[in-house]
């Protein structure tokens, strides 16, 4: 992985997210934001031969962001593999269909806190004060905590207005130029939503691009299954996808279509930004054939 760029990998990991930003060689360990796939985090983690983590990032409880965090986890370092920050911060109560996987997430947290797993791990809260919040920087380049302020925190869980997405901890790297957006195939909840690709896209300057096919955009995202596979991806394997019958790990491939799949950027230190899948390649050869005004 060695670059002088910073690059950010965008899993396809269905509904949810799983985002990896890898810093410049020399210039510091990655980042995981939100894990809903362990798998896919693992084979990642695995295939790029990365052994320390400087942070894993729980973006909101969630559960299509936080499945996967402990199962990843519990492997990452029973392999060897370390941590610098776990970043977890309370968005709600603890109550309804979430509350286990919340429960086994925050317990097992607070036993790495006890018991740290590596040297130098710290359980960390998100919220930010008066600044946004440093979490990593090199010599042209710094993730930083945007959101969430304290205050809104104390406004959600103390005043009866609970609202877990306004908690959610938020990431800058850099300007968006690229929008990335983790769509399921057979998600419930609109997306991708069209006034939101429109937002988005302000003028010309931002490229929106989905994780999967759905029949928003397409009315039977199976019979593009094929072709999806072909072009999903663009730089990383798309795992989800490609899972063997009787793996212990994924006894079975998902049955959603990935759209772009897996995506990345990469910023260079004067803040030029490359995307992939690259304008003009497969990828928006596939969109042509779906044909959706969604889809530019």
């Amino acid at each position: 992985m060695a670059d002088d760029r910073l690059a950010i990998y965008v899993l396809d990991v269905g509904q949810g997210d799983c985002t990896f930003i890898v810093p410049p060689e020399g210039q510091g360990a990655p980042i995981l934001v939100d894990c809903n796939d362990w798998y896919v985090a693992e084979r990642f983690v695995a295939n790029h031969g990365i052994v320390h983590l400087d942070a894993v990032i729980a973006s909101h409880l969630d559960r299509d962001h936080i499945r996967g965090i402990v199962p990843f986890l519990m492997n990452h370092f029973a392999v060897g593999r370390s941590l610098g920050k776990l970043i977890i911060g309370i968005d709600r109560q603890l109550k309804g269909a979430e509350q286990r996987e919340i429960a086994i997430l925050l317990r097992q947290a607070l036993a790495w806190s006890s018991h740290p797993p590596c040297p130098g791990f710290s359980l960390e809260d998100p919220t930010r004060g008066a600044t946004p919040r440093t979490i990593a920087q090199g010599t042209d380049w710094s993730v930083q905590l945007v959101l969430p302020f304290h205050a809104t925190r104390l406004e959600s869980l103390g005043l009866g207005g609970e609202d877990p997405n306004l908690c959610s901890a938020v990431i800058r790297v850099v300007g968006a130029k690229h929008a990335f957006i983790s769509v399921g195939t057979n998600n419930a909840y609109g997306h991708p939503d069209p006034q939101e690709i429109q937002a988005m896209r302000g003028s010309d300057t931002c490229r929106a691009r989905c994780t999967q096919l759905t029949p928003r955009c397409h009315p039977n995202p199976a019979k593009l299954r094929v072709d999806a596979l072909r072009v999903a991806g663009g730089v990383e394997w798309p795992y989800r996808h490609h899972a063997r019958p009787g793996d212990p790990v994924r006894p079975a491939p998902t049955s959603e279509c990935p759209c772009a799949g897996s995506m990345a950027m990469w910023i260079d230190p004067g803040g030029k930004l490359d995307g992939v899948p690259p304008p003009g390649g497969a990828h928006d050869r596939f969109l042509k054939k779906i044909a959706h005004a969604r889809c530019v």
